[in-house]
């Protein structure tokens, strides 16, 4: 299976991997880096929303999705992602269940955490990351149904 990797050398040694924070990632066909149908695209997606990449996707809870290594819990930027990638791939049912989850997230205050706990939604790390926000913000401006 062709996969775009996470990281690799000039030896042959590569990683297959991806998180909450590879926004250059999903956004490679629009920044005409690969075409929407590269197997190598579709296939790391396939991949980083499933349980496959156990160190960074949370599946199967209300408030699963994508995170990272770093803060191990589903971040709202992994559900932006999920959005884009919905959307570049022409998926409504995907872009909208990644915004119904992302909106979950969301603080009293509209903004979003750095992560949330997959079951409970409590903030788990940063309150205060405006990132996602951002992001989230111009996915749902760009790319709504």
């Amino acid at each position: 299976m062709p996969i775009f990797a996470y990281l690799c050398d000039l030896e042959g040694s590569f990683e297959i991997y991806h998180d909450a924070n590879d926004l250059p990632s999903v956004f490679a066909p629009e920044w005409s880096f690969c075409s929407a149908t590269d197997p190598r695209w579709r296939n790391l997606f396939e991949f980083a929303f499933s349980a496959e990449n156990d160190l960074a996707y949370f599946p199967n809870r209300k408030y699963g999705g994508l995170g990272s290594v770093h803060t191990p819990h589903p971040w709202p930027l992994g559900d932006a992602q999920e959005m884009i990638y919905g959307h570049i791939c022409g998926n409504k049912n995907n872009f909208r269940l990644a915004r119904e989850k992302a909106l979950r997230k969301m603080q009293w205050d509209g903004s979003f955490a750095e992560a949330n706990h997959e079951d409970t939604g409590e903030v788990t790390s940063k309150h205060w990351f405006s990132w996602p926000g951002s992001v989230i913000g111009a996915a749902l401006l760009e790319r709504s149904d």
